[in-house]
Parts: structure tokens; sequence; C-alpha cells
């Protein structure tokens, strides 16, 4: 459980989805000038309780999105170009009795530990937009995986408590039970206008991983990722993928993490159904950035896990209503000859009530089981019970 705790760690620090710009707020409108701000605020209580450990765990928490404050930029020039910005922050307000668990029960609480509320920026980026498209420059999610998690029904509610019912930051959704999180980094990324009135491309290079030699590595080259998107009115489609290299500075070993992410999307009046899913070649668990797990992304044969995963979910809207059903899965290959090395399976309905007739303030129920095998063995099992409140303007 050890590793795993690991993880926990890196993914509440890279934390934990993404979020599309809403921005609703003008703050500033002048000669061809606008500054705009978003927030989006949320708090469940969330009980839970682990089959495997018998614990129970009643918290007031965030939930699959942190809380958000962004701000976004945009003004035309005189020969005709569309710059923009946004940076956001992204903050968690359930670590209030937050402790690390490693310092066991007789650790003393700083006030720091009472206060600290883990601010991070996963967006700080410029955008320039002309005949040739648009370039975006700075740090934001991925390419690779990005519309399987945007496309998420669940992203406004909690899902996957799982392995880590005592963390104190954000619950991880449909992340390593659907899909795998696409981790916010430095980029240059290239938008087409829209192909053929339908399709769009995306093009990136990206700052590398570091991959080989628990972390020791070299990449020679960025990260490569893209993205084909297409619009047919009832719906939408997508096919991405994400390649790189990493060579260890201690061993031999030397790591090419590679896959392509797909889904679809289909709406016809209140209905809503999604079908999504990846696979690859070292790519981890949850996150791509699992390289200080020892034995996620390689095999004791130092060759890399295959790694896989789907979701399907089904949505049905009516007035200031919406339910939702979901089922999300994810393997990593274990040792030849030995059982997977995770097995994750998430399980979600839930209800999601507009109290204001904008649907600016929600109502969230959901109710989610969580099991999670690791090299055989079961590691959770876990049912949680998560009532909140989202906001968002």
């Amino acid at each position: 459980m050890k590793t795993f705790k690991q993880l926990s760690g890196v993914v509440s620090l890279a934390t934990l989805a993404a979020m599309p710009a809403t921005a609703a707020v003008t703050l500033y409108d002048n000669n061809n000038t606008t500054v705009k701000a978003d927030v989006f605020l949320n708090t469940f209580y969330v009980n839970s309780k682990d089959d495997v450990s018998d614990k129970s765990e009643s918290r007031i928490k965030i939930g699959f999105l942190p809380n958000i404050l962004g701000f976004n930029f945009a003004t035309t020039t005189a020969n005709g170009l569309k710059l923009g910005g946004r940076t956001s922050f992204w903050s968690s307000s359930s670590d209030s009795r937050r402790r690390n668990q490693d310092d066991g029960p007789s650790s003393v609480q700083t006030q720091n530990d009472l206060t600290d509320g883990h601010i991070d920026t996963r967006q700080v980026y410029g955008t320039v937009e002309g005949d040739f498209g648009e370039i975006l420059f700075g740090k934001d999610f991925g390419l690779f995986g990005r519309s399987n998690i945007f496309g998420d029904e669940l992203l406004l509610g909690f899902g996957n408590n799982s392995l880590f019912i005592e963390n104190s930051f954000v619950s991880y959704g449909n992340i390593g039970s659907g899909y795998l999180y696409p981790v916010p980094t430095s980029q240059i990324t290239w938008r087409s206008k829209d192909l053929f009135g339908k399709f769009k491309v995306a093009l990136g290079i990206h700052d590398p991983e570091k991959l080989a030699g628990n972390g020791q590595s070299e990449e020679k080259a960025p990260r490569f990722e893209g993205e084909l998107t297409y619009d047919f009115g009832f719906g939408n489609a997508w096919l991405g993928f994400a390649s790189q290299k990493s060579e260890s500075l201690v061993t031999d070993e030397d790591i090419h993490s590679k896959g392509i992410s797909y889904g679809l999307k289909l709406k016809h009046g209140g209905f809503s159904v999604t079908a999504s899913g990846f696979s690859g070649e070292g790519l981890g668990a949850i996150v791509n950035t699992a390289q200080v797990v020892s034995g996620v992304i390689v095999d004791s044969n130092g060759d890399e896990r295959d790694s896989s995963g789907f979701l399907g979910q089904a949505s049905y809207s009516t007035g200031g209503e919406r339910f939702v059903v979901s089922y999300g899965h994810n393997e990593v290959d274990g040792d030849p000859g030995a059982d997977d090395f995770y097995d994750s399976d998430v399980t979600s309905i839930a209800w999601f009530h507009n109290i204001t007739k904008s649907g600016s303030l929600k109502l969230v129920t959901e109710y989610s089981t969580s099991e999670v095998e690791l090299s055989g063995t079961k590691a959770a099992d876990v049912k949680s019970l998560a009532m909140g409140l989202v906001l968002t303007f």
C-alpha cells in the first residue's frame, strides 16, 4: 500500500481534473480588450466504507474538481491577430485537518497544517489566433485523453474514493478507472480552424516526463501529443495520441511511452451516451508522472507495461434535473505469467439538481462503488455516498 500512498501524493499535487474556461463575469471591456473571471466552488459530505480494511470515514471534502478562480484575457491587434490568455488558480478547501499519514497517529499538527490551502496553477498560457489557426504557449492540460476527461458526465461530481478515502484533497473521479489524467504541462500547441466544416486538429510539443531511471533520465526530444475532433451536430468524436522517449542516466533502461485515446458522445433530446477509452505502453496506472513509483511503468524484465481503460456513461436531462449512470475500468499488465499489476473498477449513479434556474447552483447526490486489485490481491472495496453543493459563475 505504501506504493499507492506515494502515488496519492503525486496525484494530489498534480491534481486532478480539468474544466474548460467558462468566464461569466466581465471585469474590463474597452478598445477591443476584455478581462473576464470565472469561479468554481464545491463542497461534499462523503460517507465511505472500505470492506477490505473495514474502515469507515465521514468527511467534508471538495469533489473531483478543486475550487477554481480563473482570469481570461483577450484583445485584437491592428493587423487582425487575436491575442488571449488564461491564468487559473486551483485550491483545496478540504485540508483543514490534514496530517501526513506516514507520520503516524502521534504526529503534531502545525499551524500551517491547519491553514494550508494548496493553491496550484494548472493553466498559465497565452494564445495567438489568425488565419493559420491558434497557437497556445504556456502551461495547460495535455492533449492525450483530454476529451475523455472533459466529456466525463461526472466532472462536477465526486467519483472514485477507492484507495484514498482518508486523502484530504480531491477525489479521483474516473481517473485510474476509465482514463488517465492529462497532466498540465508546459507546451506549444497548434490548433487548426475548422477543416471541412467539422474537423479540428491539435498538435503539440510538451515538456517530457522523467520516466526512466526512477527520474534520473534524459529526454532528447519533447513529448508529442495530438488530437483530432469531429463535431457532427448531434454529438462528437475524438482520437488522440501521445509519444515520448526517456533514457536512464544510471542504467540501460530506455522507456518509450506511447498511447492512443478515443471517444464518442451522442445526444438526442435529453439523452446522452458517452463511450471512451485508451490503450498504450509505458503509460502508468493513473498519471504519467508515476515514475516515482517503482515498477508502475515497466515490468520485472524492464519492458513497458501495457495499459488500457474504458468509460461508459448514459445520462438523461429534464428541466433542472440530470441523472447519470457510469462505469469505468483501468488495467495495467503484470509481470510475465503473473496477475495484472493494477485493476480498478468504479460504478456510479448520480443526480444533479439545479437549485437556481440558471444552473449556477447545483445540488449533487452520488453513490459509487470502487474496487482495486494490486497484483491479484484486493486492495480496496469502497462504497461511498456523497452529497454536495456546486457553485459556478
